[in-house]
């Protein structure tokens, strides 16, 4: 489900819909309640996942890596969409230098 969310169009009703029922939330909840659920309950699983020692992607293959690939690169994306914002906008104000990715490491973690 969070690999379908993380490639439908995120304006749309489907995304709104999946969000919802990863999330948990009912209809009515605001944007940000439905996001916030989201992302609280995959950053809960990833932590989990890590804990167990299974959030590797060399534990997975076929449909299932390409699942937890997406759901992954949601989870990271999420958690450093601020840091993300601010890389983006120190690129475009000097697009002659490339910009030090300085959370790199720890988003690959």
């Amino acid at each position: 489900m969070v690999a379908r969310a993380a490639f439908a169009n995120p304006f749309g009703k489907t995304r709104d819909n999946l969000d919802m029922e990863i999330g948990g939330t009912a209809p009515g909840s605001s944007a940000d309640e439905i996001l916030n659920a989201v992302i609280s309950r995959i950053s809960g699983r990833v932590s989990d996942m890590r804990l167990e020692g299974t959030a590797k992607l060399g534990n997975f293959d076929g449909d299932k890596l390409e699942v937890m690939q997406s759901v992954l690169l949601f989870h990271v994306f999420h958690r450093y969409a601020d840091k993300f914002d601010k890389l983006i906008q120190a690129q475009l104000k000097d697009d002659e230098t490339v910009t030090r990715v300085a959370f790199g490491q720890e988003a690959l973690k």
